[in-house]
């Protein structure tokens, strides 16, 4: 893996906090997992897990949506391009959240993560109504990779 890409990751977490200096690009294609869970009272499904697992630079996308499961082979890039948007928007330091308001049809949202031996998460409701944008960027881009792939294979 190239320096400047480890040096490049490096510097654009350290603005997050300093536990965010802590995941290296490295760690990430080396031996990492990120989870969402999705859970829904109403909808097209009740609910959906996504999975993104790497260990020695191969990476697994694994869903689960209402009981029908998948697996999928991602590239390293695709991987990683996941784990930059995700970390731009403060994984390490979000915690969980809740609406002010609750409206009707709000999916539940369990996002978990483990870098090597560094782990946590959050849980948030309405990521769409909540004023801190970052839980909706982090649900979206887990989502939008989890939707590529199973769209692909008709699902």
């Amino acid at each position: 893996m190239a320096m400047g890409a480890l040096v490049l990751l490096g510097v654009a977490t350290l603005g997050s906090g300093a536990v965010a200096a802590q995941v290296l690009e490295s760690d990430v294609a080396g031996d990492s997992e990120i989870e969402l869970l999705e859970q829904a009272e109403s909808g097209a499904y009740q609910q959906y897990r996504i999975k993104v697992s790497a260990r020695e630079s191969r990476s697994v996308l694994a869903t689960d949506k209402d009981g029908v499961k998948m697996e999928f082979e991602v590239s390293a890039q695709e991987s990683l391009a996941l784990w930059r948007d995700v970390l731009k928007n403060g994984l390490e330091t979000i915690v969980n959240a809740s609406p002010e308001t609750v409206l009707p049809d709000q999916s539940q949202f369990t996002i978990k993560y483990r870098v090597g031996q560094t782990a946590g998460g959050f849980s948030a409701v309405g990521v769409d109504t909540l004023p801190d944008d970052r839980y909706r960027k982090i649900v979206r881009a887990i989502l939008a990779l989890g939707d590529k792939y199973s769209r692909a294979r008709g699902r």
